[in-house]
């Protein structure tokens, strides 16, 4: 075989390799499955943000303050001033007056819908189971009456996601 010959022979070889090493890599890529996301990214779902703002209302309405206070995002600017003999760092201690003393109807959740998100950011309608097994219904208060302050039986709740996790940035609704 002529030196010619053996080159284009070692060219067409090498040139056919390339193409099967190339045929081969794009075959194992299409069949490789998508990794999970990793646990540093979080899965920010609607789900997830229901469940917190359950488990929220499930704490505080069987007095798991200190749980209920983890939930909790949003500020505690009035539960300070309702209980100045309360440490105003004192979350959990914040939240048992509020619920305990000052009015805050700390009721199981009944029913949570109405989503909507924005971003990080999830907003629901929750209506709240009294006591006796019923809907809540915050009514007139103060000498008012229903055609001067309706009654409200749907709460509006914000979630939102933290680098800490989601949080509630609502309190239980106030009863004078």
């Amino acid at each position: 075989m002529s030196s010619a010959a053996v080159i284009r022979s070692s060219r067409m070889s090498l040139t056919s390799r390339v193409r099967v090493t190339a045929a081969a890599v794009v075959l194992a890529a299409s069949c490789t499955p998508i990794p999970p996301p990793e646990a540093s990214q979080p899965v920010i779902t609607t789900v997830t943000a229901q469940r917190t703002l359950t488990v929220f209302f499930e704490a505080v309405s069987t007095g798991r303050y200190a749980e209920a206070a983890e939930l909790n995002g949003g500020s505690y600017e009035i539960l300070q001033g309702w209980n100045a003999g309360v440490d105003p760092a004192d979350r959990e201690g914040l939240l048992r007056a509020g619920c305990e003393i000052n009015g805050l109807q700390c009721l199981p959740a009944r029913s949570i819908t109405g989503v909507a998100q924005l971003e990080t950011r999830f907003m629901f309608d929750v209506t709240l189971r009294n006591r006796a097994g019923g809907m809540f219904v915050r009514g007139p208060c103060c000498g008012a009456d229903a055609t001067q302050m309706p009654p409200v039986s749907v709460f509006p709740y914000t979630v939102v996601w933290t680098d800490a996790g989601f949080r509630v940035l609502d309190l239980p609704p106030y009863v004078p």
